[in-house]
């Protein structure tokens, strides 16, 4: 398994408990006794637009946040879902959303692939949303190294999903959109308009 969090046991139960009425609406066929969490990770994100800040490292623009991601699959690994959760308390979780997506799907491929590449536990993984490039990945740290793993970007992006990056490059290549997109932008105006 990637290295993720670990909940205990009563906070798995209430992630599971609380996706279940949701899982009913999402599979109207499932059995939610077939459904299993299997990974939970830390939810980051990274405000604003790329192409504005100077950083090349995820570590100094990535910020975290009192959510968590989980991966929920059937007994088949047929069916993958995610939910979200935030802490109620120091012991309650609460599911604030249950999503079923091709995303769900990736972060299992990537998950895969980092657990090939990065056989010891002497790391950690997290997921982190960048809504100005709608963007998500999977950011894996140890001690000495980290790389970032693309599983969802729109098809404009100079990101490929799957892809493994080092911070420095991944950022640049958002960056790149970024400043290509706002080009763009720019040469859309009409004439007057233009910044001069």
């Amino acid at each position: 398994m990637a290295s993720s969090i670990t909940l205990n046991p009563t906070e798995a139960a209430q992630i599971v408990r609380g996706a279940a009425p949701l899982l009913k609406h999402l599979r109207r066929t499932a059995k939610t006794e077939d459904y299993g969490l299997f990974e939970s990770f830390e939810l980051f994100i990274v405000d604003g637009d790329l192409a504005q800040s100077p950083v090349l490292s995820l570590s100094a623009i990535a910020r975290p946040t009192p959510i968590l991601h989980h991966q929920i699959r059937n007994r088949t690994g047929k069916h993958r879902i995610f939910a979200r959760s935030v802490r109620e308390d120091d012991q309650n979780l609460a599911v604030a959303g249950l999503y079923s997506s091709a995303m769900a799907g990736s972060i299992d491929r990537v998950i895969a692939r980092i657990e090939r590449e990065w056989p010891s536990d002497n790391h950690r993984v997290s997921v982190v949303a960048i809504p100005a490039h709608n963007t998500t990945v999977l950011w894996v740290r140890s001690a000495d190294d980290a790389a970032v793993y693309v599983v969802a970007h729109p098809r404009t992006a100079h990101v490929r999903t799957g892809q493994k990056y080092t911070e420095a490059a991944f950022v640049a290549r958002l960056r790149g959109r970024a400043a290509a997109t706002a080009r763009l932008r720019r040469s859309e105006l009409p004439e007057r308009s233009k910044p001069r």
